[in-house]
């Protein structure tokens, strides 16, 4: 039984056996069998599947047949089944399933980390939203000029890479700004921030980055 992943096209491979009209029946492959492939879907009726089959090498691997799935075809959850008929073959039935997502989706890194999808990756760039409010009250202040420095531990602040907007442009974000980090912003496992400007208050965050 094999897995597909929904709608992803697959070129799968099937054996067509030599029927009892033959040399060696049901036990050697067939050549020439110019399959009919019918498939069923999470237990629907079969249909039949009009993708070109190929026979893959009739010398020296004989009843190997190929064939390229549409994404019509591997486009519902749940249990796949094949059934194929061929001129002077058996019938070929086969069952297999169509998941939402492989175990071959995961990557392992070099150092045997498994890679995730994040937004906020190690030396990569990322987006990270902050409020900023006035010196001495909870009140938003927008329009500044902020200023950015970040630290990836003991070795103290140093002045952010990257840039810093106020959200929807000047006097327009109700207090919030966008840091727009660099690479070299994000070169840590952890890094801290510490967002300045005239007349407000510090804001101070850590980030915490995938590997």
């Amino acid at each position: 039984m094999t897995d597909f992943k929904v709608g992803t096209v697959y070129t799968h491979m099937f054996l067509m056996v030599q029927d009892a009209t033959g040399a060696n029946p049901h036990i050697a492959g067939k050549t020439g069998a110019a399959p009919v492939i019918r498939i069923s879907k999470n237990g629907a009726a079969s249909v039949a599947t009009t993708n070109t089959f190929v026979e893959v090498d009739s010398a020296n691997m004989p009843g190997v047949y190929s064939i390229q799935w549409a994404l019509a075809d591997v486009n519902t959850l749940g249990s796949f089944a094949l059934y194929a008929t061929g001129t002077g073959a058996d019938p070929t039935n086969e069952f297999h399933r169509v998941v939402p997502q492989l175990f071959s989706d995961l990557s392992i890194t070099n150092t045997g980390l498994a890679n995730v999808t994040s937004n906020l990756k190690q030396n990569a760039t990322f987006t990270a939203l902050f409020f900023m409010t006035a010196t001495g009250t909870n009140a938003p202040a927008p329009g500044l000029t902020v200023t950015g420095q970040r630290t990836f531990g003991a070795a103290g602040f140093s002045p952010i890479s990257g840039t810093i907007a106020e959200v929807g442009g000047a006097n327009n974000g109700g207090g919030w700004y966008v840091l727009s980090g660099a690479a070299a912003d994000s070169n840590s496992p952890c890094v801290g921030f510490k967002m300045s400007a005239s007349g407000a208050n510090d804001t101070d965050f850590s980030v915490w980055m995938q590997p």
